[in-house]
């Protein structure tokens, strides 16, 4: 019987609920916070928090609708703690130094009078001067002719100045060396053209005395003649087919050293060494020469001398080589001055016994997953090199068939820009290398989050010099007239010798200089800072030239470009700004503002300039702008991460991190030509070689 009453309540129930009606609808809450100057209600400033219920259902909380207000207020300010103080005292000569010295004091300013006080000294240490020790002396003296000199010359003794009286005694001289004055003997050599002496054309060298003095080998002062002639042409043969790429074949080098007197050369002078380079180090080894021909100097009044000076690959000698100076020393100073030589003959490098093909339509380009070469047209990948955390940062550098990069696991790569294999590799620190390399002389200099600026052997890698910064360098260096400049995290701008990495100047600017690539044009460096500021900076003593204010943003996310006249810089985020930042166009001779665009979008990128357009990536997108008044040409949506560009070609290479693809986008619509699927980060420029072989580096 119970049973069946639980059941009847159940199905009374059931009706019911199935007859119920659904209620109206809710009102949502909402919640509003107001930024609070300061007042009564926060004496340091805050903000307002309001909330209530939206009544009329317009999503915003209007006055009527508030219910509940509450302050959140800005702590005040804390109280200032002691510096501490350091006082340097010279320290006369005594028992704590004896040849003096300074005692170097250290403490709290506890009375806060900026002067370390006596009672204030926690610590002292003392700094003292060395002890004097004894000088070298060397002494010339005049050689008349005879067994030493048979033409007369120079006797040069050295020794220590034991008695310290500033003179090298007899007693105090150690050793005796002379330098004789040559005979002159000249040497000329001119091209030889075809004829019954070289059928194919050459090279005649020329002997003789200069018997009337004047320096220059005479037709009537020759004495002896030798040809070096060119190899006679071989038949054609029938075109074969094309057959598999060879590998690289070896250079030919040539050293030059100096030639003592002796057999070879009775009064001295130089042995030229040539070979082949086997083991492609860049260097002639002993058990790569060849061949050795000796050039000696000759007999005279008046010496004869010749100087040998390395050439740099151009129009000279295509693949590098020496320079030969002759001339008589006129001056009788010992050197071939510049207005003494009297002929140049050029010894150059062979190139390779078997060429590779020149490169084209290439892209380089480094992201998080790895090192990419890729095809120009199409996208296609060629090579790809990976290490353990990549190449997001660095932008490449094409040399000599190498591309150059720094790799985020802190080695600096050379790679064989045809197949990536790894030609050398050069480790700074775990910290990474950001910084896009340069190359001068045969010098590679880059920097490195390790605080440090290096200079290596661009051939072999081989470390030369580095010089110490205050903070990271990340920017990528110029290098103009045996000067190297850059930027560090540490706000200065270094410009130092690019041979030796001593220091030329420094300036300071306001805050750090990350990632502002400098630019440099008629002797003025610009360069951005993490202050707000792009600086004009006058590279012959490192005075400040003029530096306009972008309002707040940092410029030193972006390196600037010049085109026309103007300076193109990107301002980007500032946690200390509201406003994210835009592309400024600076004049270049007097630093006032041309015009701004994409005003608030922030632009953390390099911008480049090319046919009337200023082209970047910012926040989303891709931008063309007009280069001469600021107007959107065209715009491209890929997500590029602030990803550097490069334009060749009539196309824009930049990468797409946020879109998981590199693009290559059409210059003149922005419209895409080709992704490459590389899904990693890319920050890094690339660097181009189009279809004519030429290489293009932003």
């Amino acid at each position: 019987m119970q049973k069946h009453i639980y059941s009847a309540l159940i199905l009374v129930l059931f009706l019911f609920v199935g007859c119920a009606k659904e209620g109206p609808e809710g009102k949502n809450s909402l919640i509003d916070l107001v930024l609070e100057t300061p007042s009564a209600n926060c004496s340091t400033g805050g903000y307002k928090v309001v909330s209530g219920i939206d009544q009329n259902k317009n999503n915003v909380l209007d006055a009527d609708e508030i219910q509940s207000t509450k302050y959140i207020c800005n702590g005040a300010d804390g109280v200032n703690g002691n510096n501490s103080l350091v006082s340097l005292v010279p320290q006369t000569a005594g028992p704590n130094c004896p040849t003096g010295g300074y005692i170097l004091n250290t403490g709290i300013d506890a009375n806060k009078n900026g002067v370390l006080d006596p009672s204030e000294i926690a610590n002292s240490q003392y700094v003292c001067n060395g002890m004097t020790g004894n000088n070298s002396l060397l002494s010339l003296v005049a050689e008349p002719a005879g067994p030493n000199c048979p033409n007369g010359g120079y006797k040069v003794n050295s020794g220590i100045d034991v008695n310290k009286n500033g003179t090298l005694d007899i007693a105090e001289t150690q050793s005796t060396t002379y330098i004789c004055n040559g005979k002159s003997a000249l040497t000329s050599l001119m091209a030889e053209p075809s004829g019954s002496n070289c059928p194919t054309g050459g090279f005649r060298l020329n002997t003789g005395i200069d018997v009337n003095g004047n320096g220059t080998l005479e037709t009537s002062e020759i004495t002896n003649s030798q040809f070096v002639c060119n190899g006679r042409a071989g038949n054609d043969g029938n075109n074969g087919s094309n057959g598999n790429d060879g590998s690289n074949g070896i250079n030919s080098l040539v050293s030059m050293v100096a030639e003592p007197a002796g057999a070879n050369c009775p009064n001295g002078g130089y042995k030229v060494n040539s070979g082949l380079d086997v083991n492609k180090n860049g260097i002639l080894e002993q058990s790569e020469i060849q061949n050795s021909n000796y050039i000696c100097n000759g007999s005279g009044s008046v010496s004869y001398l010749i100087s040998v000076k390395a050439e740099a690959a151009g129009s000279n000698c295509t693949t590098g080589g020496y320079s030969f100076n002759t001339g008589a020393d006129l001056n009788r100073n010992g050197i071939l001055d510049a207005n003494e030589i009297s002929e140049t003959t050029y010894i150059c490098n062979s190139s390779s016994s078997s060429t590779a093909p020149a490169l084209k339509n290439m892209v380089y380009v480094g992201g998080l997953a790895g090192f990419y070469a890729l095809n120009a047209l199409n996208g296609t990948e060629i090579w790809k090199y990976s290490n353990s955390r990549g190449f997001a940062y660095s932008m490449p550098l094409i040399h000599e068939s190498k591309v150059y990069t720094g790799g985020t696991d802190g080695n600096m790569y050379a790679f064989d820009a045809s197949n990536g294999e790894v030609k050398w590799m050069y480790y700074t620190d775990n910290s990474g290398i950001g910084s896009g390399p340069a190359i001068a002389d045969g010098i590679i200099y880059f920097g490195s989050n390790d605080d440090n600026f290096y200079a290596l052997n661009a051939n072999t890698g081989q470390f030369i010099w580095k010089y110490a910064t205050g903070e990271n360098v990340s920017t990528k260096p110029i290098v103009l007239n045996g000067i190297v400049y850059f930027g560090s995290s540490d706000s200065y701008v270094y410009a130092l010798n690019a041979a030796t990495g001593a220091l030329v100047w420094r300036y300071k600017t306001g805050a750090m200089i990350n990632q502002s690539n400098p630019a440099i044009h008629n002797d003025v460096l610009f360069v951005g800072s993490r202050d707000g500021y792009l600086y004009a900076i006058n590279i012959s003593n490192g005075t400040l030239k003029w530096r306009y204010y972008g309002g707040g943003p940092s410029l030193e996310y972006s390196s600037p470009h010049l085109y026309n006249g103007l300076v193109y810089i990107g301002g980007g985020f500032n946690v200390s700004v509201d406003n994210k930042g835009a592309l400024y166009a600076v004049n270049q001779l007097t630093g006032s503002l041309a015009w701004a665009a994409l005003d608030n979008v922030g632009v953390s990128a390099d911008p480049v300039a090319n046919n009337n357009k200023v082209i970047v990536s910012a926040g989303n997108f891709v931008y063309a702008i007009n280069a001469q008044n600021g107007e959107k040409v065209w715009e491209n949506e890929i997500l590029p991460n602030s990803a550097g560009i490069t334009v060749a070609g009539g196309f824009a290479f930049v990468g797409g991190g946020g879109t998981n693809g590199f693009y290559a986008l059409s210059e003149s619509t922005g419209v895409r030509q080709w992704k490459a699927p590389i899904t990693s980060l890319m920050f890094s420029t690339p660097t181009v070689i189009d279809s004519d072989g030429n290489i293009v580096q932003n």
